[in-house]
């Protein structure tokens, strides 16, 4: 598979970049590229309608790489790559490896600009960022989506996604949820 990308991978985590078709490529994102984070976010304010019934806050691009860490947690563990298409950041994906535990990954945040949604991005991303935890010999991807955004959980459904029956209230703003989690084995189950 072509990668697209220039650099082989991030040097802190030593994790390799999502291995992505050409023109699409990632790159790790840092506090240097809160500006291209919050332009993302302006782009997305269905998504911060959903959860929390407003625009993002002016700060939520800083407030991304601040928080969202179990404070347990290296923050080492933590990976936010930008999807790139040409020079325009496109999406963003923000992930745990070793949560909850030692064998999963935890996706936190899928975002895709609403413009290049419907066209494949959202689901290269998530197939590139499951090939690299089976390549890392991970057993699972776990996520939480809340239930009023119906489209997040047909796209997680769509993709292999099933719910474990866990679920918990969460606040956003000044909106309350109903997180469900989902999880996709990344080994085939025997029967």
């Amino acid at each position: 598979m072509n990668t697209g990308n220039s650099e082989a991978g991030d040097e802190t985590s030593g994790l390799p970049h999502l291995a992505l078709e050409s023109p699409l490529r990632s790159r790790f994102l840092t506090v240097a590229d809160v500006g291209l984070v919050r332009d993302l976010f302006v782009r997305c304010e269905d998504y911060f309608q959903i959860l929390t019934g407003a625009p993002p806050r002016e700060n939520e691009a800083l407030l991304l790489f601040e928080e969202g860490i179990p404070p347990e947690f290296d923050p080492g563990v933590r990976t936010i790559e930008g999807i790139w298409a040409g020079r325009k950041l496109v999406g963003l994906l923000d992930a745990l490896r070793d949560y909850p535990d030692d064998r999963a990954w935890w996706l936190g945040l899928l975002l895709v600009d609403p413009a290049v949604r419907r066209s494949g991005i959202g689901r290269a991303t998530v197939q590139a960022f499951e090939g690299r935890a089976l390549d890392l010999e991970y057993d699972s991807v776990e996520l939480g989506v809340v239930e009023s955004n119906t489209s997040a959980r047909a796209f997680w459904t769509a993709l292999g996604y099933g719910e474990t029956g866990v679920t918990r209230t969460v606040q956003f703003g000044d909106r309350t949820h109903r997180s469900l989690r989902m999880m996709k084995p990344l080994y085939p189950q025997s029967a």
